[in-house]
Formats: C-alpha cells, structure tokens, sequence
C-alpha cells in the first residue's frame, strides 16, 4: 500500500453536514478513541488547497498523545490515527465538485449553520460565484476560524 499524505494545508474536511478547517497533518490525524470507533473518518472528504481530493476509506490507531481534548478529568484522552486513503487518492478535484459539496454539507446541516449566525443563501450564493479553490478556501477561512457568535 502506499502512503499518501495530504499535500497542501489548510484543506477542508467534509463529511455529511459537517465542513472543517485544519491547518496542519497534526490536526488532521487527531482525534478521540469514541470518533475512531464510531468510524468519523470513513468515508470523509478532504480537500486541500491545491484543489486535491482525498476520500478516507478508514483510519487506524497509531498511539496516545498523552492529552485531553480539553482541560478536564473527565474530558477525552486524545489519539493518533493513521488515514488510510481509497485507492487511486489524491483525486483532482473540479471547481464545480467543490462547490456542490460544501453546498451540499450547508443544506444538510442548516439549522447549526444558521444557529452560528450564518446566512446560508448569501454563503451559497459566494460559494457559487467563488472562480477557483483559493478563493473558496479565503470565503470559507474567516467563517470556519471565527469565535463562536454571541
């Protein structure tokens, strides 16, 4: 098997109605034990700022990072995963793709968006006119890296 790595940071991630930002390997490859197990990587899309596309077939547990997700005797002991891509990753992914799937992940999950002072139509309707992967990775940065709304 081949070991292929994502090329180019940030990249989006998505998967259901769910987008993210992750900004380093680091990020990306760390997680809780419950998200392993439950499967939150497979079948997860990423999207690096190179416009490459990658689809996580599953992940497997490298090691304890010795953290908690946060500070807390009963919060969440961190993890290492290992991503395993499906074969044929990275994929070239085109501009029109990207946009139906973010727009596709913003109508599944509106009521959060919405409930984080987003309006959807008007981020639909950038995301649209965005003419290459730079500029929906500078629309979709301020929204995904902002602190929660008051």
């Amino acid at each position: 098997m081949k070991t292929v790595t994502v090329s180019k940071f940030p990249a989006l991630t998505i998967k259901n109605g769910t987008v993210d930002l992750v900004f380093s390997e680091e990020q990306l490859t760390t997680c809780t034990a419950q998200a392993l197990k439950n499967g939150w990587f497979n079948g997860l899309t990423i999207v690096d700022s190179e416009g490459k596309r990658y689809i996580v077939e599953r992940a497997e547990f490298v090691r304890k990072k010795g953290t908690r997700l946060f500070k807390s005797l009963f919060a969440p002991k961190l993890i290492e995963v290992r991503l395993i891509f499906k074969e044929g990753s990275p994929f070239p992914v085109p501009l029109e793709d990207l946009k139906r799937y973010l727009t596709k992940a913003l109508d599944s999950n509106s009521g959060f968006w919405e409930s984080a002072g987003i309006d959807i139509r008007e981020l639909k309707q950038r995301i649209q006119q965005s003419s290459s992967v730079d500029e929906i990775m500078a629309l979709v940065t301020p929204i995904l890296t902002a602190a929660p709304a008051r």
